[in-house]
């Protein structure tokens, strides 16, 4: 049994280290041009981290009117406790955003194995792994890898919906997917995706199922009210200058926009269908190899969750 349990850890640990290696090679390399259309990556780094480093350097996080961290705070403080122990500098940050995506690597290699088994989930840890948006993105100083960590273990939490402890996977499900949502607020929108997800496929026939949601649902709105409490109500206007900072986008405002955006989308979304190319091709075998061994409807919310938890987890970096 302890032979079996290291190599259940080993396994998943290999692509998660050779990605560590190959990220931290380049991690105080400027980004490559002509990658995106984008001047993001060179200058939300900055923009990101100010303020952790104002924290470190100033003992206060903001010395004027920017004030991200109250809106990204769970990144504003990993990167000042990187920043307190070794130093500030780009450097430091980035390895915060490499740790976080080989932990997603990780994850997705150890977390999927229940649902999919060893291969597959090895071929989607390694699919995620070897995406263009990740390598490109998963070592620069975002947001989004962590991002990206929460949403797949609050989504690796939902397979243990219908499990004995299934309240204790929703605590930790709702912890993980708060902890998103507070690095980027639009995660929100994940979340509740996934949360409708499991009460449409599982809410209605299972009672723990039920007890996953309740805790997950009442674990992100105690964090949500802390946040309010501790920094909304008392920071309301830096808040405010934070909302105007985000860059909007105007929804389309008649049917025939709606088409147009949608069947415009494969060709300006900044190549990212084919950036995504490895992860959208690892899933048909992970798929198939699934259907072959357990039948076509053996799982359906496993398989669903797990292509959801990757797509999500791939998505994220390139916003």
């Amino acid at each position: 049994m302890t032979a079996r349990r290291t190599t259940d850890f080993l396994v998943p640990l290999a692509p998660a280290l050779l990605l560590f290696v190959v990220l931290a090679a380049f991690v105080a390399v400027d980004p490559p041009t002509g990658f995106t259309s984008s001047s993001s990556p060179f200058t939300d780094e900055a923009w990101d981290i100010i303020n952790a480093r104002n924290f470190v350097l100033f003992g206060h996080w903001s010395t004027d009117d920017w004030n991200l961290y109250l809106v990204n705070f769970p990144f504003s403080a990993s990167v000042a406790a990187a920043f307190s122990v070794a130093g500030v500098g780009i450097v430091q940050a980035r390895l915060v955003s490499i740790l976080a995506t080989v932990l997603t690597v990780f994850a997705l290699g150890a977390g999927l194995r229940g649902a999919l088994g060893r291969g597959p989930a090895l071929i989607g840890a390694a699919a995620f792994g070897s995406a263009a948006l990740v390598l490109y993105y998963g070592r620069l100083a975002y947001l989004e890898p962590l991002v990206a960590l929460g949403v797949t273990l609050g989504t690796l939490g939902a397979f243990r919906a219908t499990a004995p402890g299934s309240a204790r996977w929703g605590v930790v499900s709702g912890l993980a997917l708060a902890a998103a949502v507070g690095a980027k607020p639009s995660a929100l929108f994940l979340s509740i995706g996934l949360l409708a997800g499991v009460a449409v496929a599982l809410g209605v026939s299972s009672v723990a199922a039920r007890r996953w949601l309740i805790a997950a649902a009442i674990t992100i709105g105690f964090a949500g009210l802390a946040w309010l409490i501790v920094i909304g109500l008392q920071h309301r206007p830096a808040v405010g200058g934070d909302l105007r900072i985000w860059a909007s986008e105007p929804l389309a405002t008649s049917p025939l926009g709606w088409v147009r955006r949608i069947l415009g989308f494969p060709i300006r979304n900044d190549h990212m269908l084919i950036l995504a190319a490895p992860l959208l091709t690892g899933a048909t075998p992970v798929r198939c190899s699934r259907s072959v061994a357990a039948g076509l409807s053996a799982r359906p919310f496993a398989v669903l969750s797990a292509r959801q938890s990757g797509r999500c987890s791939l998505a994220t970096p390139c916003w």
